[in-house]
């Protein structure tokens, strides 16, 4: 049996919450491009009240393990990697948007009056454009942003590392309780 690399568990964990920040970041300043004004992110992106799009962390953390993968960064490993970012990225907001739609009854992006749509849920438009702003963060992005945490990380001993993540999930689990419930009552 392979031994878990608890290391390696918070540092995907760190990644995630990194991501999930900055894609609620995004999705904000997308909002207040558009509309005009700053909108509280529950309505924006997602169903959490902390500051998070948990779909972009997830989305990241494929990604990160998708650009470390040797079966697709050899020859044509550009090509290769722009296709499956597009097709994860895609997956992954219409599973997201078909799961919030069928457990909360919301949609929180529609594409349907774009072409190419599937049941306004993605659009090839965006599918692509997600690719390749996952090569963009493949190669550029996610490298910059790993050397910055591992600089952080060296000035904060492992015992607060640990403290912090703890904290963080804690938070995150008790949100996502908080929002079901208060969703349904």
């Amino acid at each position: 049996m392979k031994k878990i690399n608890i290391r390696a568990v918070q540092k995907y964990v760190v990644f995630f919450y990194v991501y999930a920040f900055l894609g609620w970041i995004v999705d904000v300043s997308i909002r207040f491009v558009s509309d005009g004004n700053i909108i509280n992110s529950v309505k924006t992106c997602g169903f959490l009240y902390e500051p998070i799009c948990p779909m972009y962390g997830y989305a990241a953390l494929v990604l990160i393990l998708l650009s470390k993968s040797k079966r697709i960064s050899g020859r044509g490993g550009f090509i290769k990697k722009t296709i499956l970012a597009t097709i994860w990225c895609s997956v992954l907001e219409y599973l997201t948007a078909f799961v919030l739609w069928h457990i909360f009854h919301q949609q929180w992006w529609d594409y349907s009056n774009e072409p190419y749509n599937i049941q306004g849920r993605i659009c090839l438009a965006a599918s692509l454009l997600w690719g390749v702003l996952s090569v963009l963060f493949m190669k550029v992005i996610h490298p910059f942003v790993e050397r910055q945490l591992r600089r952080i990380a060296n000035k904060v001993s492992t015992k607060w590392q640990r403290i912090l993540i703890w904290v963080a999930v804690a938070i995150t689990v008790a949100d996502t309780i908080l929002s079901i419930i208060f969703r349904y009552i």
